[in-house]
């Protein structure tokens, strides 16, 4: 009779700890919920900001490239992509693969490694100094081999 007795208590007990451990995760669920439904909220307003700042940058005159460590091109604005007569689905892809200007490379070593870019050396169509006479640097790099000769003005 006692070894029953101790039996149901210990059954009593077991089921209070289970229940305790029951309404203890009921509570970290609910905790999890909450917290889920403001992390979809939080990547939704990110995702609908990407959409707006990949709509400025393509609305830019100016052509936009930007690589990662790994010289894999991370956004190419559809000026950059006219500019260079490239595809537009380069998004991914080494800047290797993609464009053959050695200038390039190095502005983007340079600027990779935090030294200060020398912005005429990077920029194929900038204009010329104004002490020189005023025709587009555009025409050297063409002479070069650098741009295909559809590069539009700027």
């Amino acid at each position: 009779m006692i070894v029953a007795t101790v039996a149901v208590i210990l059954l009593i007990v077991a089921g209070w700890l289970a229940m305790q451990r029951i309404r203890t995760l009921e509570a970290q669920l609910e905790t999890s919920d909450r917290e889920r439904g403001q992390l979809v909220s939080q990547l939704e307003a990110l995702h609908w900001q990407r959409i707006a700042n990949l709509q400025m940058l393509e609305g830019l005159g100016e052509g936009l490239l930007a690589v990662n460590r790994d010289h894999r091109i991370i956004i190419a604005n559809r000026r950059f992509l006219e500019l260079f007569s490239i595809q537009p689905n380069v998004l991914g892809k080494p800047l290797s693969e993609v464009l053959r200007v050695s200038h390039i490379f190095d502005a983007f070593d340079r600027a990779i490694a935090g030294e200060e870019s020398n912005r005429s050396s990077i920029s194929p169509c900038a204009p010329a100094s104004s002490t020189r006479r005023s025709r587009c640097a555009r025409s050297r790099w063409h002479r070069r081999g650098l741009l295909p000769p559809r590069c539009s003005s700027m």
